[in-house]
């Protein structure tokens, strides 16, 4: 397989964890393959799973791995890509609040159901959802947020990531489906610009490389649980939501702490002055500056 980065990024990323190999070399599809977490998954998992991967996108690299051009939302056969599939790593959907309510429900609601609906026709017994920490948002800070409390979603997109969890435990529940849903802090490298001091964001971060061990620890999980969600952080000394389930249930065992990342963030750093300058100049200058990206579970 071979995959192709942008250059320029090699210098300043992080070693990356690599996933180990399990005992058995399960069949995985990956959904939403070409965003960001996709391929983060696909480059880490390759070495240890058979991979197929699917997204409404091209890929935008080159891979040798079979790929299917399918929109989920309106796909009614997946039987070309769900052949002889173990698991589904379902990561597709539209990862940002500011897209139409219709569109978020599409590609995050319409797009699960039908995938789970093939997934049961097909034999496909697992599937491991992409949810977000923002599902659980509204909660005041500093509160003991478990996966046992009601959702209070704070926006569109976490109210679409709420109903993708609705359709999941109905599937899993009446139709013997096993479904894990896991709500993810931000999935950032380590050297990204909101892992620094002062930054809002450290309680909800989820580094890369902690990313990819509860997943692996998701995809180990015995696959007679029907359906379970668990919230996926880094260990941070603080963190947005209460990670204890993922630890017992799935034995993650999550090595790093954002805020102790912060402090020797350098890149990071020089990043967030320049950011932090150009809002300011464009204030000075009467131009909304420029909308950073920021980080969701489905990217």
């Amino acid at each position: 397989m071979k995959w192709t980065r942008k250059a320029g990024r090699s210098k300043n990323r992080m070693p990356e964890s690599p996933v180990p190999p399990s005992a058995h070399r399960a069949s995985l599809l990956i959904t939403g393959a070409a965003g960001g977490l996709g391929r983060l998954l696909g480059r880490n998992f390759a070495r240890s799973s058979s991979l197929t991967l699917l997204d409404r996108r091209p890929l935008g690299f080159a891979s040798s791995l079979p790929f299917h051009q399918i929109d989920l939302a309106i796909q009614s056969d997946l039987s070309v890509c769900l052949a002889g599939v173990d698991t589904i790593l379902h990561f597709a959907g539209i990862p940002t609040a500011r897209a139409p309510w219709e569109d978020l429900l599409a590609a995050n609601v319409l797009a699960t159901r039908n995938l789970l609906r093939e997934a049961l026709r097909l034999g496909c017994r697992r599937l491991i959802l992409a949810s977000s920490v923002q599902v659980m948002d509204g909660y005041p800070p500093g509160t003991d947020i478990t996966p046992d409390l009601p959702v209070w979603p704070a926006n569109p997109y976490a109210v679409s990531k709420a109903c993708a969890e609705a359709v999941a435990a109905r599937f899993a529940r009446k139709a013997g489906l096993s479904v894990i849903s896991l709500r993810l802090g931000w999935v950032l490298p380590w050297f990204d610009w909101r892992i620094t001091p002062g930054s809002p964001y450290l309680d909800r971060i989820l580094t890369e490389a902690d990313f990819l061990r509860v997943m692996r620890a998701a995809v180990d999980r015995a696959s007679d649980a029907s359906f379970e969600i668990h919230h996926a952080l880094s260990d941070n000394r603080r963190k947005r939501l209460n990670i204890d389930s993922a630890r017992a249930a799935l034995g993650y065992s999550p090595r790093d702490d954002a805020y102790r990342i912060a402090p020797t963030n350098f890149p990071g750093m020089v990043r967030s002055a320049g950011i932090s300058l150009r809002k300011r100049l464009a204030a000075l200058r009467h131009i909304p500056p420029k909308q950073e990206g920021s980080a969701n579970a489905a990217d």
